[in-house]
């Protein structure tokens, strides 16, 4: 198993070039020429834009077409949308390219600020939102420098200071100051062998439950309402889910990692209920396996009022068995699982 964990990191590092793991930001898309829009990255609950929650690069060595491939996790941040027990908030798109391709050398690229912006999908005529970064297939009818996934990202802008800025004569390429963007990490991976050492059997009872409670802190409703936990013991009967019992134990010997990744492994559950009955085969046919979990710790890492609407166990992200070529971004399933299904 992998492990991993977010820290800071240059933005011109996390460039498409380099085939970045990243949290937040707006996505680094690995297919140049045909860029999701915005009608593709919307909620199936509410319909508005989703944003970029994480990026996980991840290439199969065995299939030749996907010797790069990155997989993209989308949520909703719209309140009350993630209240629901299903995963229509969510959107998991794959996408993959062999080593010859029409958007990158075969060469490992120069690692310099200067070259990070090419190649881009502008240099394939693909224009970006300046808000969330999907495919800008809208732009503003003044200046037609500006554009937009959908009209709720172009209100926000123009509240954001296009309306001052805007000129029918501007070409201006301004950043938005004020887009709702998740915090921006690199994704740095470790196996769970080296992480998790031998050292960590002989914490103590009380370093261990204080590992815990970190984790805990931001999921009060895992713990019981009334009692003041004093030790391991108090902890497990507070809560008596084996399977919670299970994630507690596992995740307390690396407690700031915030993605599990083993393809073709196993999920490690929050919860004997809620889990997923029937996994839904790929549009290919082929049947899904489990690829990467997203753990509750990254919650503590987005520190943006976004994340008062975001609330999960775990996410936990299938993918095509076979790595399926064909479209430049195939969808594919997350399963979300709550703590408690009540």
């Amino acid at each position: 198993v992998e492990l991993g964990f977010v820290e800071k990191r240059e933005a011109w590092a996390l460039k498409s070039k380099y085939f970045p793991s990243k949290v937040g930001g707006k996505p680094a898309w690995l297919h140049l020429g045909d860029i999701p829009d915005g009608k593709r990255l919307s909620c199936r609950n509410c319909g508005k834009p989703c944003l970029l929650l994480l990026q996980v690069y991840a290439p199969v060595d065995e299939v030749n077409c996907a010797f790069h491939r990155t997989l993209f996790v989308f949520v909703c941040v719209a309140a009350g949308c993630m209240n629901k027990h299903d995963a229509g908030s969510f959107v998991v798109l794959r996408s993959q390219l062999p080593k010859e391709n029409s958007f990158y050398s075969s060469e490992p690229p120069e690692e310099s600020p200067d070259a990070a912006d090419s190649p881009s999908a502008a240099d394939f005529g693909n224009m970006l939102c300046v808000v969330c970064g999907a495919l800008g297939d809208k732009a503003c009818a003044k200046c037609h420098s500006r554009h937009y996934c959908s009209k709720s990202h172009q209100i926000l802008d123009w509240k954001a200071g296009h309306k001052v800025r805007c000129n029918a004569q501007s070409s201006d390429s301004y950043e938005m100051t004020s887009a709702p963007l998740f915090p921006e990490f690199e994704l740095v991976t470790e196996t769970e062998d080296d992480v998790c050492s031998d050292d960590d059997d002989s914490k103590t009872d009380e370093e261990r439950l204080a590992d815990y409670r970190s984790f805990l802190s931001s999921h009060p409703e895992c713990t019981s309402a009334s009692a003041d936990v004093a030790d391991l013991s108090k902890m497990a009967a507070t809560c008596q889910d084996k399977a919670f019992w299970k994630f507690k134990k596992t995740i307390e010997k690396a407690p700031d990692q915030v993605l599990r990744y083993s393809l073709g492994g196993a999920p490690l559950f929050v919860a004997a209920e809620g889990g997923p009955d029937v996994i839904p085969r790929c549009s290919c046919g082929s049947e899904r396996q489990f690829e990467f979990q997203v753990l509750p710790q990254l919650l503590g890492s987005i520190t943006e009022p976004t994340v008062d609407s975001l609330d999960w166990g775990t996410l936990i992200v299938y993918t095509c068995k076979a790595s399926c070529d064909g479209e430049a971004y195939h969808e594919e399933y997350l399963w979300k699982q709550n703590f408690s299904e009540e």
